[in-house]
């Protein structure tokens, strides 16, 4: 999928949130198979983050997998589980790596996750408003490793900057819709 063509269906999904014809949970469902198609990558989760640092909980509210399509997620990992990645999330707006196996910043996840999984390369955005980091985009690349090009990290960039501004506008017309019981973004 090309920038244009992906760069409009994002706008077009934002826009139909905003209007109310889809909610957020059609919404995240449709932003995830995108990002997936997009960047043609194995899976892409949408991550909510609750709570404040040091004491923070990343939730999956939604995964399109290449293989088996929509899932509604539901786990979640702690920050005291993860602190380096947390911070470097946080404090970077993106995490990129092509080969999670070997990652030191990630050695933590390896044993519970990453290793089961078969994930071998993740690029990561954070979804930030007013300096406050909400929510993550992960993509992942399972069974092979992945070498995240430049272009591909700023258009994630981008578009994590758009679903911001997509959460902004729809929390203005709706009280703290991210915040609601896993019912944002």
């Amino acid at each position: 999928m090309d920038d244009t063509t992906f760069d409009g269906e994002l706008k077009h999904l934002g826009a139909s949130l905003a209007d109310a014809p889809i909610d957020s949970v059609h919404y995240r469902r449709e932003l995830a198979g995108l990002l997936q198609r997009r960047f043609a990558c194995s899976r892409v989760g949408l991550w909510r983050i609750f709570g404040g640092s040091g004491e923070r909980v990343m939730r999956c509210l939604a995964r399109h997998d290449a293989g088996t399509g929509y899932d509604p997620g539901g786990e979640a990992i702690l920050e005291s589980d993860y602190h380096d990645y947390f911070r470097r999330l946080v404090t970077d707006g993106v995490y990129v790596t092509e080969d999670t196996w070997n990652d030191p910043v990630l050695a933590p996840m390896c044993e519970p996750y990453l290793v089961p999984s078969n994930v071998r390369s993740l690029m990561d955005a954070a979804f930030t408003l007013n300096g406050q980091t909400f929510g993550v985009v992960c993509c992942e690349q399972i069974g092979t490793q992945r070498r995240w090009t430049p272009a591909e990290v700023r258009v994630l960039k981008r578009a994590a900057a758009l679903i911001t501004l997509h959460a902004a506008r729809h929390e203005r017309g709706e009280a703290a819709w991210w915040e609601s019981q896993g019912d944002g973004i």
